[in-house]
């Protein structure tokens, strides 16, 4: 049965290993590491920057996460949370771990008073489309960036 809970020191490999994986390949391990090791204070839950960082775990061990942060929406006198990462390792995924932890984020805005929460994901990612369909509505934006 799944839990869900903060991290703590103690789960420093364990983030790796949920990085990496969440990271689909797209950057070698160690740059993984790397990245880890600057963001690991953050994991930790250094709240006053409104960014937060939840576990999945089962019988100790982290087999999931997701990453959320609280700002200031220009529309409205509320508060927006946006969900900018969720994993769960391939061999624990569709047994509702990931729904616990965006219905986890979406307890959390609604007791905060938030304006909503939202996500992006990859339309190329269809199991997680068919997760997040079955939670929120999609919405037809375009997502642009610039890589600095």
């Amino acid at each position: 049965m799944f839990q869900i809970s903060e991290f703590n020191e103690a789960d420093k490999e364990q983030w790796l290993k949920l990085w990496t994986t969440f990271e689909d390949g797209n950057k070698n391990p160690e740059e993984c590491k790397e990245i880890c090791k600057k963001n690991w204070p953050r994991i930790l839950n250094d709240d006053s920057c409104g960014a937060f960082a939840l576990r999945l775990k089962e019988n100790d061990l982290a087999v999931g996460f997701i990453l959320f942060a609280s700002y200031w929406c220009a529309y409205s006198d509320k508060d927006d949370c946006y969900i900018s990462g969720l994993s769960v390792l391939p061999e624990y995924r569709k047994n509702g771990g990931g729904k616990m932890l965006i219905e986890h984020v979406i307890e959390f805005a609604k007791k905060r008073d938030f304006e909503r929460v939202f996500w992006l994901t990859n339309k190329n990612h269809p199991e997680a489309i068919s997760l997040y369909e079955s939670l929120a509505e999609a919405q037809e934006w375009i997502r642009y960036k610039v890589k600095l």
